[in-house]
């Protein structure tokens, strides 16, 4: 990752992350380092051992919202 890539969180709970954003330098959004940024993320969180996530998508990234329902749903619970 390049000092331009972030994602930023905050304990909501004890035992909650909530995902407020994420940033990927331009020259890299499309090389799928946003989701490498996520996977090291939510990787740091199991390790933490805080269980839950929360966040949310806007329907103005409709790339994000498919790699969501692809990947994603089968760990939400709600």
């Amino acid at each position: 990752m390049s000092k331009a890539d972030w994602v930023l969180t905050h304990r909501l709970a004890p035992d909650t992350i909530r995902y407020t954003t994420w940033e990927v330098a331009k020259p890299f959004q499309s090389r799928g380092r946003g989701i490498s940024l996520l996977a090291e993320a939510i990787r740091r969180q199991i390790n933490s051992d805080v269980p839950y996530l929360t966040g949310s998508v806007s329907h103005h990234y409709p790339r994000l919202l498919q790699f969501v329902g692809r990947h994603l749903i089968p760990y939400l619970t709600g």
